[in-house]
């Protein structure tokens, strides 16, 4: 029964290390889906570090040290203007190409 038992909770753990793996990568690609959309909508690079609080790349260095200013309207502007590319994409409304998977994907 022991040898069942362990391997029932190696199985369970298994599963759910697979399920938090997932959820990591579709949080990963969401992230990843808003730099890239932001971007194309001029956004600056910045502003958009700042969004994925992203302590490298523009703030990197002394540059993080001395750089406090916070971005918020900036960051606001450009979350706003994500909130309505995504609106637009949800109701079908303006030019916007939503490609249809197959099946149950993260």
């Amino acid at each position: 029964m022991q040898k069942g038992l362990n391997g029932l909770l190696r199985h369970a753990m298994r599963k759910e290390q697979a399920r938090r793996a997932a959820f990591r990568l579709a949080v990963s690609r969401l992230r990843r889906s808003v730099a890239s959309g932001l971007a194309r909508r001029g956004v600056a690079l910045h502003v958009v570090e700042k969004i994925l609080n992203h302590q490298s790349g523009s703030f990197a260095g002394i540059v993080g040290v001395f750089q406090r200013h916070s971005f918020a309207e900036e960051m606001c502007a450009a979350l706003t203007r994500w909130g309505e590319h995504v609106e637009r994409v949800v109701t079908g409304s303006g030019e916007v190409k939503v490609i249809k998977l197959k099946g149950n994907r993260i």
